[in-house]
């Protein structure tokens, strides 16, 4: 086949800059500087008395965290109020999805509920506080003026807020706390603030298992269930809940003809004595004939087993030594 040559028409332009259009416009905000000003400031009035309303000692050097709610408008990252924050003093330390129905809307659009971004944000008390006398003297002209129409919603959480879900009214229990702390911040100082805030109002409490992940702290905290919200009155805890306990799998089994015999355990040896395997469930009860190939670990600070946990701990190792009762099962 013959070599085909096309010709590029216009070819010329090529040796031309070429300026290529792109975005929508210019950005139409949904309020003025003079209306982001007036409605942000009694808000940012009400955070400051709320910080100031609690303890000191609830500040780990004198930081405290509060809640920034974007305009849905301005989730997009090169819309982030970055220069806002550099203004007043105060950082970004963590955020969440959230659903709002915004006062206003650009383009005189009817407000509706949409997804936005809630900021979490650390800063000095008095950063906080200079912010919130210096908020209605700020001209439009200032750095970051145009920055306010970005942020909906400014408040301080509040104790109860931090709770999740319902909490026994008494009695020691098991909670996950969760940090706004890296992980070197939360082993070179914060963890050890938290405990002394707590010896301070002398709640006995003990430190178990943590881990960290994006800038939060996972702690697992032994104490009394009447002082959860004291415990979430420190500030820099995001959340308070109960430990979550071992739910157990109970499928619907739809095969009629289970068997009712008791099973017939294998006599000969194992097949290998150099396998080993860790199975973390609900334990095997003492004297169970199972024992002579499962050997249980009860670690410090686990409860007791219940009837329940040992039922389903037999079955799972059962499974585990001797595959399932029936073959293909």
């Amino acid at each position: 086949m013959a070599k085909q040559n096309f010709l590029l028409g216009r070819g010329e332009r090529l040796t031309e800059d070429v300026t290529v259009r792109s975005g929508g416009g210019e950005k139409k905000a949904p309020y003025t500087f003079g209306e982001a000003r007036s409605r942000l400031t009694p808000m940012l009035d009400q955070t400051v008395k709320e910080v100031d309303r609690l303890p000191d000692d609830a500040y780990p050097n004198d930081q405290a965290v509060v809640s920034l709610t974007l305009n849905p408008e301005y989730i997009a990252k090169s819309y982030f109020p970055a220069e806002l924050l550099r203004d007043v003093g105060i950082e970004i330390v963590g955020s969440r999805p959230r659903k709002v129905t915004p006062e206003k809307r650009s383009r005189d659009r009817e407000p509706t509920a949409a997804m936005t971004t809630e900021l979490f944000a650390r800063g000095p008390r008095s950063a906080l506080r200079h912010w919130s006398a210096s908020l209605p003297n700020w001209a439009a002209d200032r750095r970051s003026a145009d920055e306010l129409a970005s942020i909906e919603e400014i408040s301080a959480p509040t104790p109860s807020e931090k709770i999740k879900g319902a909490l026994p009214a008494t009695g020691m229990l098991p909670m996950e706390v969760v940090l706004h702390a890296g992980e070197l911040e939360g082993e070179v100082d914060m963890l050890e603030e938290f405990q002394r805030y707590l010896r301070k109002r002398k709640i006995p409490i003990a430190f178990g298992r943590r881990f960290y992940a994006q800038g939060l702290c996972f702690l697992e905290l032994d104490a009394p269930a009447e002082h959860a919200e004291e415990v979430a009155t420190f500030s820099t805890v995001r959340a308070l809940r109960k430990m979550p306990e071992l739910r157990l799998l109970r499928p619907t089994i739809r095969s009629p003809g289970l068997p009712t015999s008791r099973p017939e355990l294998p006599t000969e040896p194992p097949v290998s004595d150099d396998v080993r395997v860790a199975i973390f469930d609900g334990g095997v009860p003492e004297g169970h004939p199972i024992l002579q190939w499962v050997t249980p670990y009860e670690l410090e600070g686990m409860q007791p087993a219940s009837r329940e946990f040992y039922e389903h701990g037999v079955a799972v190792s059962s499974a585990a030594l001797f595959g399932p009762d029936r073959p293909g099962r």
